[in-house]
């Protein structure tokens, strides 16, 4: 790798020479300049290249479902928001659809509580939907 070279940029304050790779990063080592060699950059290129390319999917991923323009909406909500919340968190789940402070396990004990009332009622529906059936008269 050493025996690679490359030019130096338009712009750049150094004489304009091939430089080795060899003699960037002894310049990098001591101070001199503070970027990478060509073929290091290449190197490094196809190293990023698949983290890019699933950055990307994702991305898109995320804009197919509807995650960016919902949170880009509270957001927005929250921005515009002229009295800001002490707890912006709490917030944003409040617009999401999040339950806020509630409390699960008394929702949970109010719908078994519901569901025992709902079994009753229908019982006793039953039982006088048999009563009505004694006292109708036969057709």
């Amino acid at each position: 790798m050493g025996a690679e070279q490359f030019q130096p940029g338009q712009g750049d304050d150094r004489p304009s020479r091939t430089v080795t790779c060899e003699d960037a990063r002894r310049a990098e080592d001591c101070g001199k300049v503070s970027r990478l060699c060509w073929c290091d950059a290449a190197e490094m290129g196809d190293q990023l290249a698949a983290p890019d390319a699933k950055k990307e999917e994702f991305r898109k991923y995320l804009a197919q479902s509807g995650v960016i323009d919902a949170l880009t909406k509270v957001l927005v909500g929250l921005y515009e928001e002229p009295d800001k919340p002490s707890q912006a968190i709490e917030f944003i789940k409040m617009q999401l659809g999040a339950p806020g402070t509630v409390d699960v396990e008394a929702l949970k004990s109010e719908n078994e509580q519901l569901k025992a009332k709902v079994d009753e009622l229908q019982k006793e529906l039953e039982s006088t939907k048999a009563q009505l059936a004694e006292l109708a008269p036969p057709e």
